[in-house]
């Protein structure tokens, strides 16, 4: 799975430089981008003892920032912000904006909680909640349930599997990345900046290749320079329990998702 991590460039004119993504470390004060996994979903209808079926239901995708606020000696406290996801059903794609807070921490066992004010579509800004419950999985993967009233009858719920983006680090040798213990392996795309431009950012026309494919390493050797008048980017995502994630960076400055646009292009990892 891959949480996003996109990236960047070498010229042949001047020295390739090692690159470092938006995403620092969850541990730190200054902010995370977060995207999320290809299994998180969305969906609206009964749950619980309920005897009506869920009305809908479709994958979300999008990215959010996390930034560490405080600590109280139980929780570390995060503000969440900068959300932005797409919801696909099959009538069409809704978008889903909002901010909220995260928490982390516990006095005996380890607990999270997530609380968002999110506006799904043109419906009413609504408060979305996972109550503390424990973790599935180790901070800072985030893998979590929010809803509005406890998955109780009718309810809408966020089914959330997000990850960290990571640095992504390029020279005149290698490409080489931030290592995560849950990740099995690394897509990586490589392609040509001036076709990029030329073709107004449309990254299916900019693939040159699949550079490398499930790589389990935290590296892979990269070269020769490009040529004149040329330059590279690069593009990693993680694939973790089959599931491949997102090229995309997390960053508001972000126009729209890369993926579907990379997918189209016939030199793209599979």
């Amino acid at each position: 799975m891959r949480r996003l991590t996109s990236f960047a460039c070498c010229g042949a004119v001047v020295a390739c430089a090692a690159l470092s993504v938006l995403a620092q470390d969850s541990g730190g004060t200054r902010p995370s981008f977060y995207s999320l996994r290809k299994d998180s979903r969305f969906e609206s209808g009964c749950f619980g003892p309920c005897a009506c079926p869920v009305l809908l239901s479709g994958p979300v995708e999008g990215r959010f920032r996390l930034r560490l606020v405080s600590s109280d000696g139980l929780f570390d406290n995060y503000s969440v912000d900068q959300l932005r996801w797409v919801v696909h059903e099959s009538t069409g794609d809704v978008l889903v904006t909002g901010s909220g807070t995260y928490r982390v921490g516990g006095e005996v066992a380890r607990q999270h909680e997530l609380s968002l004010d999110l506006q799904v579509g043109s419906d009413p800004i609504q408060h979305f909640d996972s109550g503390l419950v424990t973790p599935t999985s180790n901070f800072p993967n985030i893998d979590i349930r929010i809803s509005i009233d406890g998955e109780t009858c009718h309810d809408t719920v966020f089914d959330l599997h997000a990850r960290r983006v990571r640095g992504l680090a390029v020279d005149r040798s290698s490409l080489s990345w931030e290592q995560a213990p849950t990740v099995s392996g690394h897509d990586v795309v490589q392609g040509s900046l001036n076709a990029l431009r030329e073709h107004g950012g449309d990254f299916s026309l900019a693939v040159q290749a699949c550079i490398g494919q499930d790589v389990s390493t935290d590296g892979i050797p990269f070269g020769p320079d490009p040529p004149p008048g040329e330059g590279y980017w690069f593009l990693l995502r993680d694939v973790e329990a089959g599931i491949a994630d997102s090229y995309d960076s997390g960053s508001a400055s972000q126009a729209a998702s890369e993926d579907a646009s990379i997918a189209r292009s016939p030199s793209a990892c599979p």
